[in-house]
This record gives C-alpha cells, structure tokens and sequence, in this order.
C-alpha cells in the first residue's frame, strides 16, 4: 500500500532477521531482493535499486558491514502526483497522501476511497443511542481499516 513511485529503502545492521517472517522475505523478493529469502541471523543487509549483503560467519559474531552505492532516477513529483479534480476534500486527500503511506485505497488515482462517511441510518435500530467506544494504539491505518470494516459491515461506505 505504498504509493507508485516511491523510493523504499530496506536495511539490517544487527539483527533484523528473528521476526523476518516468510511472508515478508517473500515480499522483499517481489521488490527485487536476490538474497531476501536467506537471511539469518546478524547478517547485514541493504537494498534500494541494487542489494549488498554480507553474511554473519557465527551465531556469536555479526556479518561485515555492507555499503550500497547506487544511482536513483527521480521523477517530478507533478508527474507522479494524482490529478483528482480540484476540490476541498481532494485538496485534503493530496495533502495528506504527499506525507503519510500505508492508506492505498485512499490515495488511489483512479479510484480513492472515501474520506468522509455518511451512512443512511439503520431501519429499526434500538441502540441507536448506544455510545460506542473505539481504543486504537498508534496504528492509525489499521483504525482505518477497522473503522471501514465496521461501515461496509452495516452495508454502506458513503
């Protein structure tokens, strides 16, 4: 869910590896990594447009450092900004997305998400009056997505 056109920047030095999970190796093998998939323990690794890796010879000892030059082609950011039609919410949606990552559908190009909900109200609903508390941790795009879970559970995201 990180915008096209981003520069992503992965790095080890320590440990990094102990909650590796495969999912995530796997992931870091899509994005190009030729190594992602056999990293261990205190191995140092980098990876941004090109990969160096050094492995560690020991459980006891860390693998020796790594250095990474590498030339980035960087694009205008109006060329890879979206063209949304030029509105309050839209002006609040590009602002937003110039400086957070993580909210795919609502920096969408083609289709954004919402930023404002409005839901008819329930038919017959007796606990309309109910108040309803909502705890998150600072994992604000995992609120984001609880909090359209919840909508599209009651049958409109509007």
């Amino acid at each position: 869910m990180v915008t096209r056109g981003r520069v992503l920047i992965f790095t080890i030095k320590d440990e990094g590896t102990f909650h590796l999970k495969d999912a995530a190796k796997n992931l870091l093998k899509t994005l190009g990594s030729q190594v992602s998939l056999n990293l261990s323990w205190r191995d140092m690794w980098t990876l941004v447009y090109g990969e160096k890796h050094s492995k560690s010879p020991a459980l006891s000892t860390w693998g020796d450092p790594v250095l990474l030059k590498t030339e980035v082609q960087l694009t205008a950011s109006e060329e890879a900004e979206c063209h949304w039609a030029d509105t309050e919410l839209n002006r609040r949606r590009k602002l937003f997305c110039s400086k957070v990552e993580g909210y795919g559908s609502i920096c969408s190009c083609k289709d954004p998400a919402p930023i404002e909900f409005s839901p008819d109200p329930l038919s017959n609903n007796n606990v309309f009056s109910v108040p309803v508390a909502v705890i998150a941790g600072n994992r604000p795009n995992y609120l984001y997505r609880m909090l359209r879970s919840l909508l599209s559970a009651h049958g409109s995201t509007r």
